[in-house]
């Protein structure tokens, strides 16, 4: 059996890898929707393409192109927590109010300083409900991901569901379980610090 120490900062490294990327990809892709309206159509209907596809069948299309291992399992968890945050800041940021936008353009504000100073602060809390949804399903999808190789708390788990043995199986949870929940805990942190008091 995996020593539970190891299995744990497996899963944070794949977990944190694949949600810090997912959420890079997507918090840029919302912004190139909002300076390109035909970006939006062709990037949310792909992310939510993806989306639909259930994560058991994303590792195994993963395998064929990618192998199986730690890689892998980060591009799994990639593509199923790209939607949220893609989505999330895409509507944040394309649905604040006129008056806000057309204030920023009459003092001379550029399309990314009007970004910085006018859209993102107004936005805080849609692009963090998006981040805090992809960090749970991060936290799920990397369980499965053990069916290709990729260690942490999954290889727990499947060791209790090949052996029937439950408290190996609730050894591989509960710490999975924690780690969701503190992730979820520090990003409402987060918003509450940068969400402009308006």
């Amino acid at each position: 059996m995996i020593p539970l120490e190891l299995a744990i900062w497996q899963h944070l490294v794949l977990v944190y890898s694949g949600f810090f990327i997912s959420a890079g990809i997507g918090i840029i892709g919302g912004v190139l929707t909002v300076r390109w309206h035909i970006l939006k159509t062709l990037l949310l209907s792909g992310s939510s393409l993806l989306q639909s596809i259930p994560a058991f069948t994303i590792v195994a299309l993963v395998v064929p192109f990618l192998g199986i291992g730690f890689v892998p399992a980060v591009v799994v968890v990639i593509v199923t927590t790209l939607l949220p945050v893609l989505r999330n800041t895409s509507i944040g940021l394309s649905t604040i109010s006129p008056v806000y936008i057309d204030a920023s353009e009459g003092m001379g504000f550029t399309f990314f300083q009007t970004m910085r100073y006018t859209r993102f602060p107004l936005a805080i809390r849609p692009i963090f409900a998006g981040l805090r949804l992809s960090s749970i399903v991060a936290n799920s999808v990397a369980i499965v991901t053990v069916f290709i190789g990729s260690g942490g708390l999954g290889a727990v788990v499947l060791e209790g569901l090949v052996r029937y043995h439950t408290t190996s199986i609730l050894i591989g949870i509960i710490p999975a379980m924690i780690i969701a929940l503190g992730a979820d805990i520090l990003l409402s942190k987060a918003e509450e610090r940068l969400a402009p008091k308006i």
